[in-house]
């Protein structure tokens, strides 16, 4: 058998090796990238999502400020401003956080309700709506140490829910199982 007999197939067979071969590297390859531009679109709608409680915890805070203001500190128009402008901003908060929380069992509740409305609101939003049911019971004049021992309970309870949906050690983990 001479040479040419022989090194035309055999070059046809290592080329075909060499083209599984990279059929298979780019179908690794393809399935990390898709992988990794899931985890991308994650990311941005946690980005979202992790903008959205900043503004509730500075209004969580606002609101605890406001139980330990000492009545000489404002005169009672000065405070009742103040309360309302975060009862107000709670309340905005709360209605955003419907577009990242929908009600829960829609059709068990409220049918008569706009759809956004309807069911049951879920325990994000609770916190947020306790915190706010708490602060219209401040008064100037006080004592309102139970209501700030109430709004600093939702608090904690909010970022703890929060915390959950974001599942920042999940995330972290996921992300670097994917880079290597």
């Amino acid at each position: 058998m001479e040479l040419k007999d022989w090194l035309g197939p055999t070059i046809s067979g290592i080329g075909a090796l060499i083209t599984v071969v990279f059929s298979v590297i780019t179908r690794f390859e393809v399935r990390r990238q898709q992988r990794l531009q899931a985890f991308g679109l994650r990311r941005q709608y946690d980005a979202d999502l992790r903008t959205w409680p900043n503004g509730a915890l500075v209004a969580f805070t606002d609101a605890v400020t406001l139980t330990y203001t000492p009545p000489t500190s404002l005169d009672a128009k000065q405070f009742l401003l103040r309360r309302e402008e975060t009862l107000s901003r709670l309340s905005a908060i709360a209605e955003q956080g419907r577009l990242f929380f929908p009600n829960e069992q829609p059709d068990a509740h409220g049918a008569w309700k706009s759809s956004a409305y309807r069911g049951f609101r879920p325990a994000v939003l609770e916190c947020v709506i306790g915190a706010f049911n708490e602060l219209k019971q401040v008064t100037p004049e006080g004592p309102n140490d139970k209501r700030s021992a109430a709004i600093v309970q939702h608090r904690r309870d909010f970022v703890g829910h929060i915390q959950e949906r974001l599942d920042p050690r999940a995330r972290d983990a996921e992300l670097k199982e994917l880079l290597t």
